[in-house]
């Protein structure tokens, strides 16, 4: 079964919150999440329901988009927030059809299909410019993210939602960089 997710992370690759329970805290204080889950997916992570503030923290984008936001009876997907434990190594996330990246200098889009058995701290060189980057510099257009922690958003499809600057920023307090999102598709 195909599963679109929403992925929130540092910017910092390395970086990660001190206290995932604090974040855990404040999102549900702004209504982000509401109530955990018992879903038998990922010993490892814990799972929210979206809480009532949840459509103005990620809007969509389409002009009457519908998505359940609890479990239903027919076991229909509904949207849902995980929250797997903190890696101590750096993970490159991608769909099996990222979108390829482009070369942050030359914008040129780079095909080489080696780029995503890479290692997060890789050098790439353009083909195009012979610019050196390291893979995470590299423009994947919202298809791909490197961290050490990541809070999924279930049963979003690509670029349906965005995440609001509120959301953002909240994340930010708890790590010393702000967050960004890609999507994926597996």
């Amino acid at each position: 079964m195909a599963l679109s997710q929403l992925l929130l992370h540092p910017v910092i690759a390395h970086i990660a919150p001190t206290d995932m329970s604090a974040v855990i805290d404040d999102l549900q204080q702004i209504g982000f999440i509401a109530h955990p889950l018992s879903l038998a997916i990922d010993k490892t992570a814990v799972y929210y329901q979206v809480g009532e503030h949840f459509l103005q923290l990620v809007p969509f984008l389409g002009c009457s988009p519908f998505i359940h936001t609890e479990p239903t009876d027919d076991n229909s997907p509904f949207c849902y927030v995980q929250f797997p434990s903190v890696s101590n190594t750096v993970q490159f996330i991608h769909g099996l059809t990222s979108t390829f990246p482009r070369c942050p200098h030359c914008k040129h889009t780079l095909t080489d299909q080696h780029l995503l058995n890479s290692h997060w701290n890789d050098q790439y060189i353009c083909p195009t410019c012979q610019t050196s980057s390291l893979l995470y510099q590299l423009n994947w257009r919202q298809a791909a993210g490197f961290s050490c922690c990541f809070i999924t958003i279930n049963n979003i499809y690509q670029h349906e939602a965005v995440p609001d600057i509120k959301l953002l920023k909240l994340l930010e307090k708890h790590t010393p960089c702000s967050w960004n999102y890609f999507y994926l598709h597996r």
